[in-house]
């Protein structure tokens, strides 16, 4: 025998084809794998002659698909428990630690391995208090073979649903939400053509009218409720000037607004009579190029993406030919986008990213070149769209609408609509589904037990690399099932470091001000508050019971209502949660502060 041929399949379940290692000599060979991925391989001899023998029978696929359902570091040790994975015989779990976040388990130290374990599991660990713990849940099938480890959680709930009116705070309701972004302070700001306004909606879900409502369809430039717009449909938010960009548009008469940030003051960049060059007829996505461009996709009829110059809004078309809606990989005008919607940016490369309905396209933005990243762009229908995850053409997308980049991993996160799911494509191409199962029903849950309804725009923002959050808006004709969802993505099982730099600000009679150091981890935080009559306050000391519950928040300046003793001491102890119901060590007791 001359050669071995190994073929590795995977990406989805049923499988299909991702790598081929020719001219193999016998023995182990290894790739990165990809979390929530399906693996499985065969193997082809092939002797001197060059003649191929039948393919070897596959082994059964390992999959990564974990969803951990309990995960504590106490100061004694460590549990673990979650979900079956139907082609487990046994687990295989690996405990990392670090001394600051983000770390990953390249570089993180591992505190134990262990092999042909089953949920529950747990052991005896004596943590450090200012460590951070995660760990990988591997599974192993009735082969021995072990599959690539969890990586995420992805939590998905609802921000609201329904109709809301014009102006004023109308509660968690919306009307046919289109244009969505996620701001820094964890705000969302969405466009709501029909009511012609912009509504905000705090991280409570509280939503309110933000700008426009006032006029019914004049595009007037003003503050706040005294402001118009006549069918605002997309937006993005620029982190440099705090403004937001809305394209706005109405038959043949489209104009770009400026919305300031908090302050609600709307100006017009591009239309009736300000900058120059032609919107076109409408705009399915927006977002920010280098510095001082903004870039739009134009609508279904016309195929290009455009330019915007800012502020003195010159526009150009980037790249497409314009009626020209078809593809065709390009430079410039020799372009051709088919039905282009959603658009994301990359800084680092100088790429933009066009969601193309049934692929995903990039324009590297110095020269215009246009190439296909992953999916289908030609070909005769079906082959062309549909539902699979793989790597470049062997993903198969049906209607992608919105699309997001997360700017630390480089991820992309797209709105697949007529197959009903939220889709990551990485940077080489690798095409994976982080939620929803394929039915047009409106169902919280995690990741594959949760339902999207005709989902259409998608915005993300990060606090790192492996936490971020996303919102995708679900629209309907008749508002009964138009919402926002938002997806939550924490890595999987992991667990907080106790919060430092615990300090009371102030103690007063109807309360205390505290400050900690943030766990970028958290999701909430548990304060316990001791109390005596002399300045020798411990844990043994008197609890005000309950103890307080606080939401995660990057400032870690908090209030903590009650009535305090005169002249008595107070001191507290923070522990964090995370999403999953980890949670780190206590805190270090606070320094007493008398009350007056």
């Amino acid at each position: 025998m001359k050669k071995i041929q190994y073929e590795i399949i995977g990406m989805s379940f049923p499988v299909s084809l991702a790598y081929t290692f020719s001219n193999a000599s016998p023995g182990t060979f290894s790739i990165a794998e990809k979390p929530g991925v399906y693996y499985t391989v065969r193997v082809i001899a092939v002797n001197s002659n060059g003649i191929v023998s039948l393919p070897s029978t596959f082994p059964t696929p390992r999959s990564a698909n974990i969803v951990v359902t309990t995960y504590d570091v106490t100061p004694t040790g460590m549990k673990f428990s979650w979900d079956p994975d139907p082609s487990a015989a046994s687990y295989t779990i690996t405990v990392y630690y670090g001394t600051s976040f983000p770390f990953y388990t390249s570089n993180g130290s591992v505190a134990g391995t262990f092999s042909n374990v089953t949920s529950p599991f747990s052991f005896n660990y004596t943590p450090v208090p200012s460590d951070y713990y995660t760990a990988t849940i591997a599974v192993v099938d009735s082969n021995g073979y072990e599959g690539p480890a969890n990586i995420y959680n992805y939590t998905i709930t609802t921000v609201g649903r329904g109709q809301i009116g014009h102006g004023g705070n109308y509660g968690n309701t919306f009307n046919f939400p289109t244009g969505i972004v996620l701001l820094p302070d964890g705000n969302t700001i969405i466009c709501e053509p029909f009511t012609k306004a912009l509504h905000i909606i705090s991280p409570s879900g509280v939503a309110s009218c933000f700008a426009g409502g006032y006029t019914n369809g004049d595009d007037l430039d003003g503050v706040g409720l005294y402001s118009g717009f006549r069918f605002p449909w997309a937006i993005c938010y620029d982190p440099v000037s705090s403004n937001l960009f809305v394209y706005d548009t109405w038959i043949y008469s489209s104009s770009i607004r400026i919305v300031s940030y908090p302050g609600a003051v709307v100006t017009t960049l591009v239309g009736n009579g300000h900058g120059s060059g032609g919107l076109g007829q409408g705009c399915s996505g927006m977002t920010m190029g280098p510095p001082g461009n903004l870039i739009i996709s134009g609508n279904n009829s016309e195929g290009v993406i455009r330019n915007i110059t800012y502020p003195d809004g010159v526009v150009t078309i980037l790249a497409g030919n314009l009626g020209a809606t078809n593809y065709q990989d390009g430079t410039g005008t020799d372009a051709h986008f088919a039905l282009p919607n959603g658009i994301a940016y990359d800084p680092v490369a100088s790429n933009v990213y066009v969601a193309d309905h049934s692929c995903i396209r990039v324009i590297y933005y110095p020269t215009a070149t246009v190439t296909t990243l992953a999916g289908i762009g030609t070909g005769a229908a079906p082959t062309w769209y549909g539902y699979q995850d793989g790597t470049g053409s062997n993903a198969l997308f049906n209607t992608i609408q919105g699309l997001a980049r997360n700017p630390y991993t480089g991820d992309l996160f797209a709105v697949d609509q007529q197959n009903f799911r939220i889709r990551r494509i990485t940077s080489d191409g690798v095409v994976t589904t982080i939620a929803g199962d394929g039915n047009s029903v409106s169902t919280d849950g995690t990741e594959f037990s949760a339902q999207f309804f005709n989902p259409a725009a998608l915005s993300l923002y990060a606090v790192d690399y492996t936490h971020y959050t996303i919102v995708v808006s679900e629209t309907d004709g008749q508002n009964i099932n138009s919402a926002l969802r938002k997806i939550q993505v924490v890595p999987k099982g992991f667990a907080t470091v106790a919060p430092n730099t615990v300090v009371i600000n102030s103690v007063t009679e109807s309360g205390i001000t505290a400050t900690w150091t943030g766990d970028i981890g958290a999701s909430s935080y548990t304060v316990h508050v001791y109390y005596d009559a002399s300045s020798t306050v411990t844990v043994e000391s008197t609890e005000l019971l309950p103890a307080f519950t606080i939401p995660f928040s990057f400032i870690g300046n908090y209030t903590l209502p009650f009535i305090s003793i005169s002249n008595y001491y107070y001191a507290i102890t923070v522990t964090a949660y995370d999403s999953s119901g980890g949670y780190s060590l206590p805190s270090a007791l606070s320094s007493p502060v008398q009350a007056p």
